[in-house]
């Protein structure tokens, strides 16, 4: 699963004021950077917004108005639960995840619902941010959410074949996953192949499989690759387990240890726990 480098980007806003903002916005960032940006895809009900999150459609940045109506042309009800389901399905999106949502509002002080958004937005997405709509700093968050938009994209992975042995796919979850830990290691790629696999036989859903990867982080700056690092996929229900087994084997494996973990979990059903591991005769 791939992204393209051109930067599509959904707006869910019902008010004229704000949408004529963005418009300006957008039409300046175009013209200064023709080959990086299209033109917003703008919705202003709640129902629309969920056909747009439901379709397979590529979007790299989310704008999200928290107060909406319903459907087109009725009175928008108090409160932000049409905002917060819109922000659910968002970070549970399994076709092309996410990377970057922008909660815009004008509902946020005061109330309980700011924990719960920062939660969904910190655990769910690769990066967000949550403002008011009279902001000062609004038009450089959207700017700054685009180059993280695009520092997502701009990672790459490199998965090779298994020299005749059948794996399972690596779902779009753990692909967004890979790259979010990608970035936050500052690398600009990783270089993989299969460890291990193992189907645990509860149900259906992909998510239930045990995925195990070795490879290693390609380094920014033309500074090479990483020592060998293991990358285990788990279903996040799991997370706190496998984040704990690597956490031991720092004092359990000598001919293996662990310098460092990192662990991502989000609302996707998948986690992903990742170790350093010293380079051994195994691994050359």
């Amino acid at each position: 699963m791939s992204y393209p480098r051109k930067l599509q980007t959904l707006i869910v806003e019902d008010e004229e004021g704000p949408l004529k903002a963005y418009e300006i916005l957008f039409d300046r960032l175009i013209k200064e950077d023709k080959n990086g940006i299209t033109a917003p895809s703008v919705v202003m009900s709640y129902s629309d917004a969920e056909k747009c999150l439901a379709d397979p459609n590529i979007y790299h940045l989310l704008i999200l108005d928290m107060g909406l109506p319903p459907s087109n042309r009725q009175t928008t009800p108090d409160g932000v639960e049409h905002g917060m389901r819109l922000l659910e399905l968002a970070a549970k999106r399994n076709d092309y995840p996410i990377p970057v949502v922008l909660v815009i509002s004008g509902r946020l002080g005061g109330s309980t619902d700011v924990p719960q958004i920062r939660s969904r937005i910190e655990n769910g997405f690769f990066y967000g941010q949550f403002l008011n709509k009279g902001a000062e700093d609004k038009e450089a968050q959207i700017i700054l959410g685009i180059q993280k938009a695009r520092e997502y994209c701009d990672v790459g992975i490199h998965l090779k074949d298994c020299q005749g042995k059948l794996f399972p796919t690596i779902s779009p979850c753990e692909r967004d996953l890979l790259r979010r830990c990608i970035c936050k290691n500052k690398s600009i790629g990783v270089d993989l192949e299969w460890w291990s696999a193992e189907d645990r036989g509860v149900g259906p859903d992909a998510s239930r499989w045990k995925k195990v990867l070795l490879g290693q982080f390609l380094l920014d700056g033309n500074l090479g690759r990483s020592n060998h690092v293991f990358f285990k996929f788990e279903p996040a229900d799991d997370a706190p387990y496998v984040h704990s087994a690597a956490a031991v084997a720092t004092h359990k494996l000598r001919h293996v240890p662990v310098s460092k973990i990192n662990a991502l979990t989000g609302v996707s059903p998948t986690s992903i726990a990742t170790f350093f591991a010293c380079c051994s005769t195994d691994f050359d």
